[in-house]
């Protein structure tokens, strides 16, 4: 604590094992005092709840064991973060949040039981039927209009086999942090109509995952992406109901976008909120660029499609659909972000996947068909690489 008064520190790195639990007061005292600085905790992956119970705020977690290498892609990754959303402004804001929501317990039984060598849908359905809530919340998203079933499900064990492990844990997590919020419920805020937007768009960013023959892990994260995009409005409306009825009330008669009067008052707006919960929780980096990035993707220096691309047009199109956006100025899927990445025109392909429509074929005869986004960027990169074999042709 002397050195930290001291110098200047971006993160500090905390092995859980050298001091037991009794070192959540020295973590806690870094909070309070130093909110800005990104605490890491290395532990055995079994102490990770109790290190939930006891530290509060910002913290990420290293699991046991864990190489040189791994330890600094975390820290790397950390100033990463701090490099998006580490403005002083930020950091005035972060130091005023009293209350951020914790990784529910409930989750880490899920992921302790997904991660033994022999999963089982019959013990991760015992686990989620521990929690009536959650498992009520759980049956009737699967037993939502998405999902057309032919008939209603109601036991635990089955949804597990329905939805399939990677959704189930997205959904418990999302669930059960939601839950936290049941009790703050400012007049003028719905959180059972942020859930429902939540769970289309990531509904809707899987769909297209699907269609565009995207990797299974991508069109997962995108899902959890989806349901966790705009989780930096509840910490707004939790922290700060009154300032936060205020912003809203001036997006909607001034018709200015709701993220750019947050970042007005607030120094940062609902989607870099969300980004740096999830950077500090410790997800993956892809779902912090998600909820940074989904209204304002150029912004994001990648090229590639991901979770990024999947949530920001499932977010607008989900929008554009449903018209449900009480007052506030819709977001748009932005024609300079899929210009960079090759994909203009597929908005519309991807309005009709949303709608399940059947999607306009191109081509002729027989061979029609929609090109992938994995084929479209291909294809760019290939003409990328002719016109550079062309150009050192020319100098020769």
């Amino acid at each position: 604590m002397q050195h930290l008064k001291n110098y200047s520190v971006d993160v500090v790195v905390f092995d859980l094992g050298a001091s037991g639990i009794s070192g959540a007061q020295f973590l806690n005292e870094i909070g309070h005092d130093y909110p800005h600085i990104m605490r890491i905790v290395v532990s055995e992956p079994s102490e990770k709840e109790n290190v939930t119970k006891f530290v509060t705020g910002a913290h990420q977690f290293v699991s046991k064991p864990c190489s040189a290498a791994k330890l600094r892609q975390d820290v790397a990754r950390a100033l990463a973060l701090d490099k998006w959303l580490g403005n002083q402004q930020m950091r005035q804001m972060v130091a005023q949040i009293r209350t951020f929501p914790t990784i529910p317990s409930l989750y880490f039984e899920v992921i302790r039981e997904l991660r033994a060598p022999d999963p089982s849908a019959q013990r991760v359905g015992e686990i989620i039927a521990k929690d009536m809530a959650m498992c009520t919340k759980m049956l009737q998203n699967l037993n939502s209009s998405f999902y057309s079933l032919p008939r209603q499900i109601s036991d635990p064990t089955e949804a597990v086999n329905v939805l399939g492990f990677e959704m189930v844990k997205s959904l418990v997590l999302c669930i059960q942090v939601f839950s936290q919020f049941d009790k703050v419920k400012p007049y003028y805020f719905s959180i059972d109509k942020l859930w429902r937007h939540s769970t289309m768009v990531a509904q809707a960013a899987r769909k297209i995952a699907r269609f565009e023959k995207m990797d299974d892990v991508i069109g997962e994260e995108a899902y959890t992406a989806g349901l966790l995009h705009d989780i930096g409005r509840l910490v707004l409306v939790t922290n700060f109901a009154e300032r936060y009825k205020k912003v809203q009330e001036t997006a909607r008669r001034e018709q200015l976008p709701l993220w750019d009067v947050e970042k007005k008052e607030f120094g940062a707006s609902h989607a870099e909120i969300g980004a740096y919960l999830l950077g500090v929780w410790g997800m993956p980096l892809s779902l912090s660029e998600a909820a940074a990035f989904h209204h304002f993707p150029m912004r994001h220096e990648g090229r590639g499609p991901g979770s990024l691309l999947l949530v920001h047009a499932a977010d607008a199109l989900v929008n554009e659909r449903f018209d449900d956006n009480d007052g506030f100025v819709r977001s748009f899927v932005h024609d300079d972000y899929l210009n960079r990445l090759g994909l203009v025109g597929r908005t519309d392909l991807w309005r009709n996947v949303i709608a399940d429509h059947p999607v306009p074929l191109t081509g002729s005869g027989k061979d029609k068909s929609v090109p992938s986004v994995s084929a479209v960027v291909a294809e760019k990169q290939n003409q990328q690489s002719r016109w550079k074999s062309w150009l050192r042709i020319g100098r020769n």
